[in-house]
């Protein structure tokens, strides 16, 4: 994104020198901030840092007081170190200051991966481990832009979790027996791949297309879209999430069914 016009750019030549790692270096972009650039071709899914969070509210409604509560259990020096990273909305960006990722649920770790394959030289694209799309689309009048296509698969996108989300979780086998349930999640699937949204978002989706597969007894395309599903997780948020067991299981009971499936028509012993 272009600085602001009251703010000065990035300079270059005093671009901040990124720690030590095999990964990317940090160069300043004239007009804009600062990025990293791949040393190397790093794969979707390459783990770049991880970090053990500061402050924890472990609820989505929270209030005040919960903030306050989590920060009390602070030591003196942790609370120093939250306000050398704390900051507010409005302030001069001339200041650079820190920004504090928010989190969707309660995690032990934060970790930092690679969202598309990155190649020597270019910029990376990073995704931390919450449920977030990172692409920020500048707005551009004209059908034929890359922002207003942008613009309107998240516009479907959000339309499709609206008609869908009373129908997932819990309620997945009564989302089954509607008739479009199943091709508005691979709609989704498919707007979310071409946003470039290869997060957990996109593995849920995935993950539950496979088990509307189970359960309508479509064990061949449930495997395939269990395993895309498992192959989203662990790129984006690894195998050490608290969740991604989940996943793996529900796979691994589908595949059991499909191998008992192809035993049974071939004759087989399971």
């Amino acid at each position: 994104m272009s600085a602001p016009n009251d703010a000065p750019a990035a300079q270059p030549d005093k671009a901040p020198v990124a720690p030590d790692n095999e990964y990317y270096e940090i160069r300043g972009i004239p007009g804009k901030g600062y990025g990293c650039f791949a040393l190397k071709s790093i794969p979707r899914g390459t783990r770049i840092l991880t970090d053990s969070p500061l402050l924890i509210v472990p609820m989505a409604d929270y209030m005040k007081a919960d903030i306050e509560a989590a920060f009390g259990a602070l030591t003196p020096a942790q609370k120093e170190a939250y306000f050398t990273l704390h900051s507010g909305h409005g302030q001069n960006p001339a200041d650079w200051p820190s920004r504090i990722h928010p989190s969707v649920g309660v995690r032990d770790r934060q970790r930092i991966e690679e969202q598309h394959l990155a190649r020597t030289g270019e910029e990376a694209t990073l995704i931390s481990v919450f449920q977030t799309n990172l692409w920020v689309c500048v707005w551009v009048r004209g059908e034929s832009s890359y922002a207003f296509a942008s613009a309107e698969r998240r516009l479907q996108i959000q339309e499709l979790e609206r008609e869908t989300q009373l129908l997932r979780g819990l309620r997945l086998p009564e989302g089954a027996k509607q008739p479009d349930f199943v091709n508005k999640l691979l709609r989704m699937a498919v707007a979310l791949q071409k946003e470039g949204a290869w997060d957990a978002r996109l593995a849920g989706v995935f993950l539950d297309i496979a088990l509307v597969c189970e359960v309508n007894g479509d064990l061949k395309m449930g495997v395939l879209a269990g395993e895309k599903a498992v192959q989203i997780k662990r790129d984006c948020q690894g195998v050490d999430f608290p969740d991604f067991k989940k996943y793996a299981e529900a796979v691994e009971r589908i595949k059991a069914s499909r191998r008992r499936e192809m035993g049974g028509a071939n004759g087989w012993k399971a």
